[in-house]
């Protein structure tokens, strides 16, 4: 039914024995900010298990930096308020993997925790796993399969920044082909070599294939439990940076680094109770469980598309006809629409279609769940089907999601449903940031019309 790693508890109950058997003599400690950004230390073997439970510990303006690498200030921020106390990166030694590409090295996420030990509500693994827990309560487990797109060029990373990611050429592509049968030999071995370097992360991938945009890479992934599914992704996105520095090529999970080259993350998710899977009704697709889980993402996926599409750029996808929803629509079997639920299988799950690349996957996934808790409270039922193409709607068509990053701010913040599931203090957070990234962003000078210069140099490497 899903993915597991057995050896994920050999080293939670002894990472001294594992990391010497792996030969480490150093560990990255990775955690990850409602930014999307990674944050962390390199520590020494001796200093890493000396540190443990709690991890090490960084700095809490780590937590108030934007994708830009600014300090996001002028709302409330909680009880760390920029005055430099440590938060903890407390490491979860189930996720120990030594780097392929570096030998000697071994990697392990954590939460970002108080220096109390407490866990933080705006760390994103921490809030992914409050809607776990909660569901867990209720005897519920979750299954989850990513779909994630990147777009690769042909030049490398150095030689994008010197051309201020400007003029840039897909990798393998001069026109659109979705899916095409004979993909380009440079196309062909990035992805042969991101695969190479997932099967040695140990990271489980069932197909990747050429998309419509120009350049696009879409790779997919295997059922697995939530927590884990969200860390595998992490690891990919890394993965594909890796290769493609190895490759002298540079890759991006921006939205929009160019026109005609859109991203997005598409979220696989499947309710289960008793190993039962609890969409289906005696083994058939459809239930009340669904109904209530389809009725409350789509009236809130108005507020979650601030989670889903958190930076200017992400809202240059929310093109009418150009595949990315425009909608709080659903329908069953429908790629178009914002969430379909798919029952011809007989394993009845609901893709989640709205997030862009650039998202972060732990707070994407945990803004569905929230949705599907949300329902599962008020007994939301399901507004009418859509049938047909949704990506030909007419101009102004109602209902609609934001279209720009303040309007989805404020539809979070008027959420009185997923603000509960989700918290107050992280509904605050995330409001008060994505205002600050607009303001970067209107005062910077760019032109809203277009893909900026301001808009690469944020975000072409730092989402």
């Amino acid at each position: 039914m899903s993915v597991r790693d057995p050896s994920r508890v050999e080293r939670a109950a002894d990472p001294a024995v594992w990391l010497e058997d792996h030969g480490i003599r150093s560990v990255q400690v990775l955690a990850t900010t409602l930014q999307g950004t990674t944050v962390g230390k390199r520590l020494a073997v001796d200093e890493f298990l000396a540190t443990l439970p709690a991890g090490p510990g960084l700095p809490d303006t780590v937590l108030h930096q934007s994708v830009g690498g600014d300090y996001a200030w002028g709302w409330e921020l909680g009880p760390w308020q920029g005055e430099l106390r440590d938060v903890k990166a407390w490491p979860d030694l189930a996720t120990l993997t030594a780097m392929p590409d570096q030998p000697g090295v071994a990697s392990v996420l954590a939460d970002l925790r108080d220096d109390e030990g407490q866990p933080l509500p705006v760390c994103p693994r921490t809030v992914l796993k409050t809607q776990l827990a909660r569901l867990g309560e209720l005897g519920y487990t979750v299954q989850v399969a990513f779909e994630l797109e990147g777009t690769v060029f042909e030049e490398s990373f150095a030689e994008a920044r010197a051309c201020a990611h400007r003029g840039l050429h897909p990798l393998g592509a001069s026109t659109k082909r979705l899916c095409g049968g004979h993909p380009p030999r440079p196309y062909v071995e990035y992805a042969d070599a991101l695969t190479d370097e997932l099967d040695r992360l140990g990271v489980g991938w069932t197909s990747w294939v050429n998309e419509g945009g120009l350049g696009q890479l879409e790779i997919n992934f295997p059922p697995t439990e939530a927590l884990l599914g969200a860390d595998l992704l992490l690891r990919t996105r890394t993965a594909m940076r890796t290769v493609a520095e190895s490759l002298g090529r540079s890759v991006s999970f921006m939205a929009m680094p160019a026109p005609r080259s859109p991203a997005g993350l598409h979220v696989h998710v499947s309710l289960w109770k008793d190993e039962e899977n609890a969409f289906t009704t005696g083994g058939e697709p459809g239930s009340a469980v669904l109904d209530a889980w389809v009725g409350g993402i789509v009236s809130t996926m108005p507020a979650a598309t601030s989670l889903m599409l958190p930076n200017p750029n992400s809202y240059r996808r929310l093109t009418p006809g150009h595949g990315a929803p425009t909608a709080p629509l659903w329908g069953r079997d429908n790629k178009t629409v914002a969430l379909r639920v798919l029952t011809r299988s007989g394993a009845a799950r609901l893709e989640h279609r709205l997030a862009g690349a650039d998202a972060n996957p732990y707070v994407v996934l945990a803004a569905v769940l929230a949705g599907g808790l949300a329902g599962m409270t008020a007994g939301t039922e399901p507004p009418p089907e859509f049938e047909g193409s949704a990506w030909g709607l007419p101009y102004g068509f109602e209902p609609h999601l934001p279209a720009t990053i303040a309007e989805a701010a404020r539809a979070l913040e008027a959420d009185e449903a997923l603000r509960a599931q989700l918290g107050e203090q992280l509904v605050r957070y995330w409001v008060g940031s994505r205002r600050w990234e607009w303001y970067a962003f209107h005062t910077s000078g760019a032109d809203p019309r277009s893909i900026s210069d301001w808009e690469l140099r944020r975000y072409f490497e730092n989402v």
